[in-house]
C-alpha cells in the first residue's frame, strides 16, 4: 500500500490504472485493516489524483531586480541606442547612474524604467520629420495666376545648391 501514486510530471492518464489498482487492493483488505488506515489510504489516492490532474505550473518568467545594476552595454540593448550614447544621456543629467568604485558607473533597472516611463510619446521617427512622402506637387495650370517656379525638394536641400552653382 505504500507505493507513490503520481507525481507532479505525471499526468492523469498515466495515474489512473495504478489507481484502479491500489483501489482494488484496498477494497480486498477493508475487513483487515483499521479504519483510520483505510481513511488515510484513500486521502494519499486523493492526493495523487489530484496532484496529477494539476497542470504543471508553468515556469515563473524571472522577476527583475528593481535594484539591479546595469552597464551602459546593457542599457543601451535595452534602449536600441549604442553605449556612448547612454553615456552621453547621463552626463545631460537624464538618465541617472550609481557610482561603482572609482571607475565605473551603472544604472539602476528601476531607474532605467522610470526613464523610459518618462520619455514623451512620439507619434513619428524624428528621422523622417522633415520628408514628405507625398510626391512631387501637381503641375499648376498654364494660365492661372498661381504658376510659381517649382520649389526645390524638400528630399534633397543641398539640390537647390548645386543645381545654381552648376547654372552659373
Amino acid at each position: 500500500m505504500k507505493a507513490t501514486l503520481g507525481g507532479a510530471g505525471q499526468s492523469a492518464a498515466a495515474v489512473l490504472p495504478g489507481l484502479a489498482g491500489e483501489l482494488h487492493a484496498l477494497a480486498d483488505q477493508l475487513d483487515v485493516l483499521e479504519p483510520g488506515r483505510v481513511i488515510g489510504e484513500l486521502a494519499r489516492l486523493t492526493f495523487a489524483v489530484s496532484l496529477a490532474a494539476t497542470p504543471a505550473p508553468a515556469p515563473a518568467a524571472s522577476a527583475t531586480d528593481p535594484f539591479a545594476l546595469l552597464t551602459d552595454a546593457a542599457v543601451g540593448e535595452i534602449l536600441g541606442m549604442s553605449a556612448r550614447t547612454v553615456v552621453l544621456l547621463r552626463q545631460r543629467g537624464l538618465l541617472p547612474g550609481v557610482a561603482v568604485g572609482d571607475k565605473y558607473v551603472r544604472t539602476r533597472r528601476r531607474d532605467l524604467e522610470r526613464f523610459v516611463d518618462n520619455l514623451p510619446i512620439a507619434l513619428y521617427s524624428r528621422k523622417y520629420a522633415n520628408h514628405t512622402h507625398a510626391g512631387p506637387p501637381a503641375e499648376p495650370d498654364a494660365g492661372s495666376d498661381d504658376a510659381a517656379p517649382a520649389a526645390p525638394s524638400r528630399l534633397d536641400p543641398g539640390r537647390a545648391r548645386r543645381g545654381a552653382r552648376r547654372h552659373q
